[in-house]
């Protein structure tokens, strides 16, 4: 079975870590980490993981409108978005 590759995109360095150690810890690959829109965006391209968690309030640009140019790249993808406080 072949492990689902994922991206962690979070301004929170601090959450960032903690995610990816969970998503570690559950047998997944963390194949990207962004923080924020912009650099998930170029990521995203150049890693096609199979999953994708996002913030939805960072700077520059947010989750939804990073969101919203990947699924213009790729409309099948799964996108799970995150809120740290």
């Amino acid at each position: 079975m072949t492990s689902k590759r994922i991206m962690v995109v979070d301004d929170a360095e601090f959450t960032r870590k903690m995610l990816t150690l969970e998503v570690e810890q559950a047998g997944y690959k963390i194949v990207a980490e962004a923080e924020n829109g912009l650099e998930a965006i170029d990521l995203y391209k150049a890693h096609q993981p199979d999953i994708v968690t996002m913030d939805i309030v960072m700077p520059g640009m947010g989750g939804i409108e990073a969101v919203t140019k990947i699924i213009e790249i790729d409309p099948n993808k799964w996108i799970l978005f995150t809120k740290s406080e």
